[in-house]
């Protein structure tokens, strides 16, 4: 009978193991890729801000990466934004800035904030992960 229970908890422990790495691995994915999409929005400010049509498809990208994130990373535990209340909050910025960027706003500090809070994830992930 132990031999039986051992049989089946230790593949369903292994395979929930595996799982949950595998999670890890596809949030580490989308922050990574929400980071380098932020600096790219950031980059093209610095070598081509008079280009809306350009920046406001950057933006696009960025709001796309962060909803990829959010889905993704959904069961993980991110960190909390350091100047936002939650990320949630830190991705209704991005919003923001992008409608601001309609009037050739050039505040980046949504950006910033994220380049910042992915810094975070990353390292909280990495840790995570290691463990």
């Amino acid at each position: 009978m132990i031999a039986l229970a051992a049989g089946i908890y230790v593949p369903l422990k292994i395979d929930n193991d595996a799982q949950g790495r595998e999670r890890t691995r596809s949030c580490l994915e989308a922050v990574i890729d929400l980071r380098g999409t932020m600096g790219k929005l950031k980059t093209g400010y610095a070598t081509a801000s008079d280009s809306l049509q350009d920046r406001l498809a950057d933006w696009d990208s960025a709001i796309n990466a962060f909803e990829r994130t959010r889905v993704t990373c959904r069961n993980s535990q991110l960190p909390k934004p350091r100047k936002a209340q939650s990320a949630e909050a830190l991705s209704e910025q991005v919003h923001t800035g992008r409608e601001r960027a309609l009037t050739e706003s050039r505040d980046l500090s949504s950006a910033t904030d994220t380049l910042d809070w992915t810094i975070d994830c990353i390292k909280n992930l990495t840790a995570y992960s290691s463990d």
